[in-house]
């Protein structure tokens, strides 16, 4: 159990997603900044922001996508200069540690380059770098369970156990916030005949977080709320005003459940040998979590299966908690290897209020508690093993015991 006690050194947490730089200060009950990543190809730098922004435009290269970072050098400029901005706003203190999470598939090298930028370019007196599904779950108050992440670029199933990912128990597919998105876009242009360039990443990005919801299986509305049957204004850029009728809004997230196109794999991911056992053929989100709770043993899976963690921006959607359940409880039973009758009555959906920022949340509460300096690579550590950064991050990587 994690112990009460505060910690006396103020951290700088932050979360790098693949759309979005989450930072904020320990302790904090939600992150100060988010920052949108975009290409400095096209785009000057984008100012921090102290409230929710919507994502940003991102043409040519990604600085960070499908779970891995791409570019380094523009990040970590982007990463500073947002750190600053905080600090001055928040008023610096005299030790500065950092809690990061990284993104789910990156490479030991990406980690082994933020933690010298961290050490070296931040002057850090402390660095913790985390994986993103244990913190979590600790932010929905627990220490294992099943963290089901829906983020712009990747969705993941993950098992955590005390604290730790279980990787041969943990699934992923290619489909996620982006392919609502490109569904969006293509509904809307083949209702309206709208040239794709007037519906910009910012514009479809901001009308998928206010009208989409997921429907009822095989389309059957009667089942919804009789708002969602209302059609909703979409306002372009040039000022046309078109209504999005119920298909537009609902057929999208669709692509959840077996009705999208699996994005290809991304050059850096294939790298990742591990991932090629991780990724489904003609996946799901049901079947994804399915797959999951079949890998663990018995005993496992009824207590994981009791913590079914729902996280990250593709989890807010209207509808979705009643569409997976009765879909996951069909999966299972397909699969005749899941003793359906003990998993499936201790099998718990759990959308919590602050599922959004989730993982930063987790690494905030983390931050806050005196437990965190004995995860966490000191100064000292670093200078004495710097040679071997990958041996110091191994040492290191976990979540609360």
């Amino acid at each position: 159990m994690l112990e009460c006690s505060l910690n006396p050194l103020e951290w700088t947490v932050g979360d790098l997603g693949s759309q979005t730089i989450r930072l904020g200060l320990s302790g904090s009950p939600r992150p100060s900044l988010l920052v949108p990543l975009r290409s400095p190809l096209n785009k000057e730098r984008p100012e921090p922001a102290s409230e929710p922004m919507g994502p940003s435009d991102i043409e040519d290269a990604a600085l960070a996508e499908r779970g891995v970072v791409n570019r380094w050098d523009p990040l970590l400029s982007l990463f500073s200069a947002s750190a600053s901005t905080l600090w001055m706003r928040e008023g610096e203190s005299d030790g500065r540690g950092f809690l990061v999470t990284f993104p789910p598939l990156e490479l030991t090298a990406g980690k082994e380059r933020l933690l010298e930028f961290l050490f070296e370019t931040e002057q850090a007196t402390a660095v913790a770098l985390l994986p993103r599904a244990p913190l979590s779950l600790f932010a929905a108050g627990h220490s294992e369970g099943l963290v089901v992440e829906m983020g712009h670029g990747l969705t993941s199933v993950v098992p955590v156990l005390q604290g730790y990912e279980l990787p041969h128990a943990t699934f992923r597919m290619l489909i996620a916030g982006e392919e609502v998105s490109n569904a969006l876009r293509a509904e809307l242009t083949r209702q309206h005949g709208i040239d794709p360039s007037l519906l910009p990443v910012q514009l479809v990005e901001a009308a998928k977080a206010s009208l989409l919801f997921v429907g009822a299986p095989d389309g059957d509305l009667s089942t919804d709320p009789a708002k969602r049957f209302e059609e909703k204004a979409l306002e372009l850029p040039d000022g046309t005003v078109i209504e999005l009728d119920v298909r537009a809004r609902s057929f999208p997230a669709e692509v959840y459940f077996g009705r999208g196109t699996e994005a290809p794999l991304p050059p850096a991911l294939s790298e990742i040998a591990s991932l090629q056992g991780q990724l489904m053929l003609r996946p799901s989100l049901p079947s994804l979590i399915a797959a999951s709770l079949e890998t663990l043993d018995g005993p496992l899976r009824e207590i994981l299966g009791k913590q079914v963690v729902f996280c990250r921006g593709g989890s807010l959607l209207p509808g979705l908690r009643e569409r997976v359940g009765p879909e996951l409880v069909a999966e299972m039973e397909r699969r005749v290897s899941v003793p359906t009758e003990s998993t499936l009555s201790a099998v718990s959906l759990d959308f919590h209020s602050q599922r959004e920022h989730a993982s930063w949340i987790g690494g905030s509460m983390l931050a806050s508690l005196s437990t965190l300096p004995a995860l966490a690579i000191s100064k000292e550590m670093y200078a004495e093993g710097r040679a071997n950064k990958a041996a110091l991050i191994e040492q290191q990587v976990g979540a609360p015991p």
